[in-house]
């Protein structure tokens, strides 16, 4: 249970310059437990190959789109610990690679995980000890499945090396770019609320109603959902909250931004995003 610490003094005050009563209030908030899928995904969860769909082009598992991996890197895990390009690739789509391993028949050394760190817990045993061995490690993508999606062009002769490509592999931004195909979403994919000021959400709200509730970039105005709509710092500083430095957007043109590659839509969200637009 998280204890909230709430400052209505400021509420008080109007309250007082009003000369309105006071009227006692309770809050009831319900928050919707995680699922315990979710929670075993973030952690790296063992799967069949068998398991493993393809939604959209990226692998899927019960409706959450996931990376894919082999924990088990035998006498290898050390020199994989201390170094990525000794370890084994993660994947995100049906290519080659799985096709053979489908083919062969291999099916029950895979993980599944969501989690965007980018390191997966891998393990092995040390070759001259016998001694188990596990720790995190900091995976590469496999460029065969870069090359099935031709991701940021990697086949199509796009100005960016191949290899550049491979090594600045981002999976925010890949499951970012994929994250309206999906109906669940990494639940560690959110906002970080700590560089904001105390009051942020009252500036927020303000400066929303002064704009009538319509996104400056697409023009989008969600009345009756108004959860779709952001205040965007335009300088990147959280903390200045002046009017001009202000910019409110719907949550598909504010994951827009620079930067703001990790802010993530349900596939509810945008399907009702578009028909507002329309």
């Amino acid at each position: 249970m998280v204890k909230l610490r709430v400052d209505f003094s400021k509420l008080h005050g109007c309250v007082e310059q009003m000369k309105a009563a006071y009227v006692d209030f309770t809050l009831n908030i319900i928050q919707r437990p995680m699922e315990p899928i979710d929670i075993d995904l973030g952690k790296g969860l063992e799967i069949s190959l068998e398991d493993i769909s393809c939604e959209r082009g990226v692998l899927s598992y019960q409706g959450r789109q996931v990376l894919l991996y082999i924990k088990d890197h035998g006498s290898r895990v050390t020199a994989a610990l201390e170094d990525a390009k000794n370890a084994r690739r993660f994947h995100v789509t049906e290519c080659k690679t799985l096709q053979e391993m489908r083919t062969k028949k291999r099916f029950d050394r895979y993980f599944v995980t969501n989690d965007l760190s980018g390191e997966f817990e891998i393990s092995g045993f040390d070759s001259f000890t016998n001694e188990k061995v596990s720790g995190r490690a900091r995976l590469m993508v496999c460029k065969n499945c870069l090359k099935k999606l031709n991701y940021k062009g990697f086949m199509s002769g796009s100005d960016v090396p191949c290899n550049v490509i491979w090594k600045n592999f981002s999976i925010e931004e890949f499951f970012k770019q994929y994250s309206s195909c999906f109906k669940y979403l990494p639940h560690h994919a959110k906002d970080d609320d700590a560089q904001y000021t105390e009051d942020w959400k009252l500036v927020s709200r303000n400066i929303k109603a002064e704009r009538g509730f319509r996104c400056e970039q697409c023009g989008v105005q969600p009345t009756d959902h108004r959860n779709l709509l952001h205040v965007h710092h335009i300088n990147g500083h959280k903390s200045d909250n002046r009017p001009s430095n202000l910019k409110v957007l719907c949550v598909d043109c504010h994951r827009k931004q620079a930067s703001h590659e990790h802010i993530f839509i349900s596939h509810q969200q945008m399907q009702l995003i578009n028909r507002l637009r329309h």
